[in-house]
């Protein structure tokens, strides 16, 4: 946290860049559980207000992981706060299948995957890693979609289907 605050107080130029790198320690934070962790250094950065000095898209994947890590911690309804507190009405559809995976829809989750695996938005390889699929990769409709489009499970497709 003291980090970012020097860089945006020093290097308020390459702000986008500190919300970047953020967001990449937040991810790696989660997909390693700790979630906690990772949850306390997005609300940090974000809380529930957009900062005036980051693109969208950075915005909305720090918001997005900052919601998956507040569910990950059992925080629910937190988590669904900081999902709403964002107009996901013109996100692409990466934002689009993630919301629905946090949400624990995977019917929306598959509804989904042909155009965002068509569309490049989501490949195998995040459909396996994402964190943020957590909530749904065990469950049958998606592994059912994921072999269909992959040709395997997520737990043993090669890494060349990506």
């Amino acid at each position: 946290m003291l980090v970012c605050l020097t860089w945006n107080a020093k290097f308020h130029a390459s702000i986008e860049g500190a919300y970047s790198e953020l967001n990449d320690i937040s991810f790696n934070l989660i997909a390693n559980g700790q979630n906690d962790l990772a949850a306390r250094l997005l609300d940090f950065a974000i809380g529930v207000r957009r900062p005036s000095d980051i693109q969208e898209r950075t915005y909305r994947m720090l918001t997005v992981n900052f919601s998956n890590a507040l569910k990950k911690c059992g925080k629910c309804e937190r988590s669904e706060e900081v999902l709403s507190s964002v107009d996901w009405s013109a996100a692409g559809l990466e934002f689009s299948i993630s919301i629905a995976s946090i949400r624990g829809d995977v019917e929306t989750v598959v509804s989904l995957m042909d155009a965002a695996v068509a569309s490049k938005a989501i490949s195998a390889r995040s459909l396996k890693e994402w964190p943020v699929f957590d909530w749904v990769r065990e469950e049958n409709m998606f592994l059912e979609k994921y072999e269909e489009l992959f040709g395997g499970r997520p737990d043993t497709t090669l890494e060349s289907s990506d």
